[in-house]
This record gives structure tokens, C-alpha cells and sequence, in this order.
């Protein structure tokens, strides 16, 4: 597992499991070990796989009033992940989901790789093109949110 999905599987424990963990890091990071540890042998951790260890846990412990106020958009993952088109309809469809929440975290990872492919360099063309979607993204989150009702955009 690379960092960014320990971030993801951290940040989702601590939404799920609030009414455990009080944004205690350490406290989060016990769960993911606990849903880690009930995973089988020799099984990769797809997120299928991750996602039902997950539910049996929540199932036993239940789950806190936050619970689904975040959501991740992986642009390396996700299928179609081939240009702006499809992270802007990707970002409307979790808007959508975070809508009903009193304030939600959007966490998109891999950006880059659609402006900077592996074992590419940053041209000022490419860098320009990144920092212009970064501060599009904002202002569709911002537009697209209500004000009594924050989404936080974290970008790795």
C-alpha cells in the first residue's frame, strides 16, 4: 500500500469511526490495523476487498453521524480517468454525495498524471495547465457547495 491510500483509508476510518477515534490519528490508524489484520492471507487489498472487512467492522462497532462525508477520486484508478471531462463529472457525482452532510472532505490523488505522465518531465505549458485545473477545481467545489455546508478539496 503507497501513502496516498494510507491517507485515504485514515481519513475515511476517521469520518466512519468519529464517534471512536475524535480525529485522534492513532486511534485511526489502530482501526485500519484491526481491518487490515481481519483481511485473509495472501488476498491483495483491492478495495472491494478492504471496502466488506470495513463494513464488518462498522457492523460491530456501528457507524458515527458523519459517516460517508468523505469521498476520493483516484485519477490513476478509476476507469475513463482520460482528461477533464471526466474529473469534472467525477468531482459533481461525489459533490452530489457530500450534498447531505453538515461539511465533507473531497480528496482527489493523482492528479498529475493526466498533465505530467510517468517518466515525464514538468514543462511551464504542463505546470501552467496543473495550476489552472487546481484553481478551476476550487472554484467548482466552492461554486458547486453550499456556504452553511464547507467541502474541504485536498489534492495529493
Amino acid at each position: 500500500m503507497n501513502g496516498t491510500e494510507e491517507l485515504v483509508h485514515l481519513l475515511w476510518i476517521n469520518t466512519d469511526f468519529a464517534h471512536i477515534t475524535h480525529n485522534d490519528p492513532y486511534l485511526a490508524a489502530q482501526i485500519r490495523d484491526a481491518v487490515d489484520a481481519s483481511l485473509p492471507a495472501g488476498v491483495d487489498r483491492e478495495e472491494d476487498v478492504y471496502q466488506a472487512a470495513f463494513d464488518r467492522l462498522a457492523g460491530t462497532c456501528g457507524r458515527s453521524p458523519e459517516a460517508g462525508s468523505f469521498t476520493w477520486i483516484d485519477v490513476r484508478r478509476d476507469p475513463g480517468s482520460n482528461g477533464l471531462l471526466w474529473l469534472r463529472a467525477s468531482v459533481m457525482s461525489r459533490l452530489r454525495t457530500l450534498a447531505r452532510h453538515s461539511s465533507g472532505t473531497l480528496l482527489i490523488s493523482n492528479l498529475t498524471e493526466i498533465f505530467r505522465p510517468p517518466g515525464k518531465r514538468w514543462s511551464p505549458a504542463r505546470r501552467r495547465a496543473y495550476a489552472d485545473t487546481v484553481e478551476w477545481l476550487r472554484e467548482l467545489v466552492r461554486a458547486r457547495s453550499l456556504p452553511h455546508r464547507p467541502v474541504r478539496l485536498l489534492l495529493v
